[in-house]
């Protein structure tokens, strides 16, 4: 049976002060009778929409999951720009963009991820999928491209990648202070670690 207007309202405001109670306060130190309370519905009511903390986590991570897919670049728009563009500007675009309308849960159910991956193995293969080889992927194969079209000099990709994801994941964690990273500092902060790319210096 669908689930009316209302029933859908008031699961995605259990979801939404889920995801901030539990990047703010930890998973394991919030109760179903906590968000129930936040959302101001009776602790029992809570169960109608979720059976427990457990499949209210997975729900966001599904969400995590879908919109990180939608956010992810267009390799093979990137890679054919490889063939003719500068290989920095290429490297530039490789960066998930969400909509703005979410990205404070997006960072925020990046912090409860990363908090929670010690957990069991299940919650460490999502932070390993999403955080690590979501973002290795596109590295990997503009650069191996790049260097398969003898644009750049032959690079050593892991560090890059390792360079970039812990880049990315402090600045997830900064975006959560009152000192949130500026898109400036981003991009220089990209800037530099890109510049271990070199381009290729074609002999005449």
């Amino acid at each position: 049976m669908a689930e009316s207007p209302g029933a859908i309202h008031t699961k995605d405001r259990i979801l939404n002060a889920a995801v901030r109670m539990f990047s703010d306060r930890g998973y394991d130190k919030v109760s179903m009778r906590d968000i129930a309370a936040a959302v101001g519905i009776t602790a029992p009511s809570i169960y109608n929409h979720f059976s427990s903390k457990e499949e209210l986590l997975w729900e966001m991570y599904d969400f995590f999951e879908r919109e990180q897919l939608k956010a992810m670049p267009d390799l093979d728009t990137l890679l054919k720009r490889a063939e003719t563009e500068e290989p920095l500007n290429i490297l530039m675009s490789l960066g998930f963009h969400y909509p703005p309308e979410i990205q404070l849960v997006m960072y925020r159910i990046n912090i409860i991820a990363a908090a929670e991956a010690h957990h069991d193995e299940k919650r460490s293969d999502f932070v390993k999928k999403n955080f690590f080889e979501a973002n290795a992927k596109p590295i990997e194969t503009v650069l191996s491209r790049l260097m398969e079209l003898d644009r750049i000099e032959p690079v050593d990709i892991a560090p890059i990648v390792s360079l970039v994801v812990n880049f990315a994941f402090s600045a997830v964690q900064r975006n959560l202070t009152t000192y949130p990273m500026l898109m400036e500092e981003w991009l220089e902060g990209m800037k530099f670690v890109f510049s271990q790319v070199k381009l290729k210096v074609k002999a005449e």
